[in-house]
């Protein structure tokens, strides 16, 4: 799995070669809306990019889990199906919604009965390289929905920018592959034999999920994610709670709305008083919204991996997932 999440700016730069070779004719002019399916790890590249491109989204953009598709979905919708294995029997039964309602469908799958099904129907398939978890693809099917979202609401020469910084960010990731990884065992060490929590605000709520997810899947461990300021409505009132036990890991909290600047200044006197261990993890606030996602994104991943290592746990193994999908399959 180390070795997957070092991959992730290669796949990148692999998947922007597929982007480029299967261009998105659908305008948003003929579309109500757009439903980005997915689950896990199939799903959060879907997430990630919602918000990368939110600014420039001119139609609702949302993404939708589960087996049944909102009612309102119809022929002026856009629906991305997205399932790295190809084979994820809720993005499948969602599939089959959108078809019966008549909606423009994009799939992105390494192949499976997805892939069948959109060859069988003339669907445009996003077709990205097989043989990982889906978690350890995230580059792949994040680029995807980026080509997607982007082929919608940008203009050519907007899209062709956003393609080449995408190209530069990874260089620069590969490049600065050793600093992201102490930086990432940095804060896996203050991690260790932790409860752990994220805290972001509502702009960079999708990088929160998914370090959720990798904590689950990667070290096998609770985490903890709450978004500013909606948690001040209420969790704030927790913070009493909150033990030198707690290690609590703060995210962009430089690029936040003033109001939630000061939200967060507040939270984090309360959490030191609490004797909690505050993590800060910020990029420069300069930095272009696509590049601030992958940089904190990959610093993330890499923390989980080392907290992993640190607490001798198989960060690939997944065998009660896998249980579960036999169970669910009889």
């Amino acid at each position: 799995m180390e070795g997957f999440t070092h991959e992730f700016p290669n796949d990148l730069l692999d998947s922007m070669q597929v982007a480029e070779k299967h261009p998105i004719n659908l305008k948003k002019e003929m579309l109500s809306n757009i439903v980005l399916c997915g689950m896990g790890g199939s799903g959060i590249g879907g997430m990630l990019a919602r918000e990368i491109l939110f600014d420039q989204q001119t139609i609702p953009v949302e993404y939708w889990k589960g087996y049944i598709l909102p009612n309102y979905v119809n022929h002026k919708s856009l629906v991305v199906c997205s399932s790295y294995s190809g084979n994820t029997e809720e993005t499948l039964a969602l599939y089959d919604q959108a078809k019966s309602k008549n909606a423009q469908i994009i799939v992105i799958c390494s192949g499976g009965k997805l892939h069948q099904k959109a060859e069988q129907d003339g669907v445009l398939c996003l077709k990205i390289q097989g043989g990982k978890q889906p978690r350890a693809a995230v580059g792949l099917s994040l680029v995807q929905q980026i080509h997607i979202l982007g082929s919608l609401f940008l203009n050519e020469d907007e899209k062709t920018q956003l393609h080449s910084e995408i190209k530069t960010i990874a260089k620069d990731l590969i490049e600065g592959k050793n600093n992201f990884h102490e930086t990432g065992k940095t804060i896996a060490q203050q991690l260790i034999n932790k409860s752990v929590t994220l805290y972001t605000e509502t702009a960079y709520a999708s990088i929160a999920t998914r370090f959720m997810q990798q904590m689950n899947e990667n070290v096998k461990k609770k985490a903890h994610v709450a978004i500013v300021p909606e948690m001040n409505h209420n969790e704030l009132v927790a913070f009493v709670d909150f033990t030198k036990k707690d290690a609590v890991i703060v995210v962009n909290s430089n690029c936040f709305n003033a109001q939630n600047s000061k939200r967060i200044e507040f939270m984090i006197h309360q959490l030191e008083n609490q004797d909690a261990t505050v993590i800060v993890v910020n990029q420069d606030k300069q930095l272009s919204k696509v590049r601030n996602f992958l940089f904190t994104i990959y610093t993330l991943d890499l923390a989980t991996i080392e907290l992993a290592k640190a607490l001798g746990v198989d960060s690939e193994e997944v065998y009660v997932i896998e249980g579960l999908k036999k169970k669910i399959a009889q």
